[in-house]
């Protein structure tokens, strides 16, 4: 689903978008499987609800120089006025993982070989910021008349808050990535299993 048509109709602004390039030795199942986990942490996904994580896109192509992929993660989280009462905010985090002329590779550790990837990672985030994403004020027969007031004016406070929430939530993101790859070579031997976890949709 193209960015676009998934926000028809609502209120959306996009806060911040960033670009994380690793050229090197990884392994490609270990990053998806820590990168999901992450996100797990942060209750983007679950594996108990599938339907809590997008895998809108995979596309994969060989070619003389390696493996080239792109996949599409599509994540979301409410931010709750209460946890009884009607959600406010939602921040969205688009990622798009590009991977370049990827090839296996053979490594020694601990004396023994070890199999791991060899390529160009690029992962791409947009983070966004959507108010009242289930359309309970804007529906409610006299809230949506207010409703501007209502979230702009009388809860300013937690408007201006939502925007620090989101801004927090991306540079989480990026710090995991950066993380992640801070030891070039060193995330060849890693595997899901490790992680707990395994690639959704596999």
């Amino acid at each position: 689903m193209s960015i676009e048509h998934r926000y028809k109709g609502m209120s959306r602004i996009e806060l911040k978008k960033f670009r994380f390039v690793y050229d090197g030795v990884f392994s490609l199942k270990g990053f998806l499987g820590a990168f999901y986990s992450y996100l797990e942490s942060q209750d983007y996904c679950s594996r108990v609800d599938e339907k809590k994580f997008d895998e809108g896109f995979y596309l994969q192509q060989d070619t003389a120089k390696g493996k080239n992929l792109q996949i599409w993660w599509r994540v979301e989280k409410d931010w709750w006025l209460s946890p009884k009462k009607a959600s406010m905010y939602r921040v969205d985090l688009n990622i798009t993982i590009f991977v370049r002329g990827m090839k296996e590779v053979e490594f020694l550790k601990d004396g023994k070989k070890q199999k791991a990837d060899k390529g160009e990672i690029e992962i791409e985030l947009s983070g966004n910021r959507i108010v009242d994403p289930k359309g309970t004020w804007a529906d409610h027969k006299w809230l949506k008349k207010h409703k501007d007031f209502i979230f702009e004016t009388l809860f300013q406070k937690r408007n201006d808050a939502s925007f620090g929430w989101v801004f927090g939530e991306i540079a989480g993101v990026h710090k995991f990535l950066k993380e992640y790859f801070r030891t070039p070579g060193s995330e060849g031997s890693r595997t899901m299993e490790e992680y707990g976890s395994k690639r959704p949709q596999e």
